[in-house]
C-alpha cells in the first residue's frame, strides 16, 4: 500500500487480474489510523510505503505481512482468518 495510493477519502488501486483501477472510499477512522503509520523500519523518510521499505523481493515482504496478520488474528481470537478475506471485503 503506498501513501500515493490515497486521495482525500478514497484509496486508489489497480486491480491485476483486469488493471481496472477501482477507488475504494475509506472511512475517516481508517484514513486517521493510516496516517498514523510510521515510516517502516530502514526506509527513506519520504518512502511511499506503508508497511515495507522497498528492499528486497516483494514476495518476502508479503510472507511477513502474512506471517504478522496470522498472529493478530490469532491474538483476536478471528478462526479460519486468512488475509485474503480482506480481498472479498474491499470486494463487495
Amino acid at each position: 500500500l503506498r501513501r500515493s495510493e490515497l486521495s482525500g477519502e478514497r484509496l486508489h488501486l489497480i486491480a491485476r487480474k483486469n488493471n481496472k483501477k477501482p477507488a475504494i472510499a475509506l472511512l475517516p477512522a481508517v484514513r486517521e489510523a493510516l496516517e498514523q503509520v510510521p515510516t517502516p523500519k530502514d526506509a527513506p523518510t519520504d518512502s511511499d510505503y506503508f508497511f515495507w521499505n522497498g528492499r528486497g523481493r516483494v514476495e518476502t515482504a508479503t510472507r511477513t505481512m502474512r506471517r504478522a496478520l496470522r498472529k493478530i488474528f490469532a491474538r483476536a481470537g478471528v478462526e479460519r482468518a486468512v488475509p485474503h478475506l480482506f480481498r472479498h471485503t474491499l470486494a463487495t
